[in-house]
């Protein structure tokens, strides 16, 4: 019996599913065959579960490829058999999201809105059906089995719109050698100097452009971008460039009165306005002081909310009561969200408090506070699947 489910605690998918069987009937293993659907084709593949981690092995443009992705540890790699390489990336990276829709939907499953669309019966498994919304516009419909605790089918709605379903079936163990990659698979990653030799023309170019780039930022920006340089995260890509804004929030300002809050967004300018492309940090909170720099990204999954339990820490902040509690609420509000979330709080036992922040499909999730005797928070964390509605 699994004690924590693969979508509800261990990043973030719609498989937050009402408990209607025992959780001990649940499958922790299966395999499936799947098929995808997109722009008039389809590819079959094959899905293996086990867990927290799946894996998809499909062939695309004729190259056979599997795709492994470990949930709590937020790890996708991708192998290409035919060179026997290997690559690791984000499970939220945008060439993550664009490809695998099982990330996809776990991402826009806690970003955007749901709601229930009644129940059906699919490929033998009764499936809770849900629709996800960006404001008036349907971005997925998703069929969850709680049996398997995982979509049995992903239509996405928006173009190009894609689709992928689970048949075949099978409730069976799985081998751990799956997810493993192979001993003679080399990783893709780029290559070690041994020996320092003077720059080269083009170093010397992206060093004038990083001087040009960080010209008219203050020393709390720059600190910014070179921690997100640190992060492989460019500041000018193809896709935008980041752009930096300081959080002015008064109830930041009062617990964190040594540090900058501030929001980061990839925009570019196009016909008509700008657009928007995705990147994996919301804000950062730099040190007035000695500059460090923490990043801080809106929970999409259950996770520990390390950096910012480091920043509450940092600045001593203690939860006595359920006052204390309320107006740290707040806080926690304006540090991950762009609106207001928070809708209630609850205790859950000596030293353990739940803020509320909506609903995932049919139960409700939120921030987890545990503190020690002294009031000192000691942990931090974000879950979907807290309790039933």
């Amino acid at each position: 019996m699994r004690s924590k489910t693969r979508w509800g605690v261990a990043v973030a998918l719609i498989a937050a599913m009402p408990f209607m069987i025992d959780a001990s009937l649940r499958t922790d293993s299966f395999s499936a065959d799947m098929i995808q659907k997109m722009n008039g084709q389809s590819i079959q593949g094959k899905l293996f579960v086990k867990g927290n981690k799946y894996r998809m092995d499909m062939t695309e443009e004729g190259e056979k490829i599997s795709i492994i992705v470990d949930i709590p540890a937020n790890k996708t790699k991708l192998l290409i058999h035919s060179k026997k390489i290997s690559q690791e990336i984000s499970n939220t990276s945008l060439k993550s999201l664009s490809n695998n829709p099982f990330e996809a939907l776990r991402h826009s499953s806690e970003k955007y809105d749901s709601k229930k669309s009644g129940s059906e019966i699919l490929n033998g498994y009764e499936c809770q059906k849900s629709e996800i919304y960006d404001k008036e516009n349907k971005l997925m419909t998703v069929w969850v089995s709680d049996e398997l605790d995982w979509p049995v089918k992903i239509v996405l709605e928006v173009e190009p719109s894609r689709e992928v379903e689970l048949i075949n079936i099978k409730e069976e163990p799985v081998e751990e050698s799956l997810f493993q990659i192979p001993s003679t698979y080399k990783e893709m990653s780029s290559p070690k100097k041994d020996k320092v030799s003077p720059p080269s023309e083009e170093t010397k170019t992206r060093s004038e452009k990083r001087e040009l780039d960080t010209k008219g930022l203050t020393a709390l920006e720059k600190a910014v971008f070179e921690k997100l340089e640190e992060k492989n995260i460019q500041r000018v890509t193809e896709d935008g460039t980041v752009q930096i804004r300081e959080r002015n929030d008064s109830v930041l300002e009062e617990y964190f009165p040594d540090w900058k809050i501030f929001h980061l967004s990839r925009e570019k300018k196009i016909q008509g306005g700008t657009s928007f492309s995705y990147i994996p940090v919301d804000k950062v909170a730099v040190h007035k002081k000695d500059e460090s720099v923490l990043i801080i990204s809106s929970p999409a999954t259950d996770m520990p909310l390390e950096s910012g339990l480091t920043l509450v820490q940092k600045e001593n902040i203690r939860l006595k009561n359920k006052e204390d509690v309320e107006k740290f609420a707040r806080v926690l509000d304006a540090l991950y969200f762009k609106r207001s979330k928070v809708q209630d709080i609850e205790p859950l036992g000596e030293g353990k408090w739940v803020v509320y922040t909506g609903t995932f499909i049919n139960h409700l999730k939120g921030f987890l506070i545990k503190v020690d005797s002294s009031g000192k928070i000691i942990e931090l964390s974000y879950s979907l699947k807290i309790k039933e509605k």
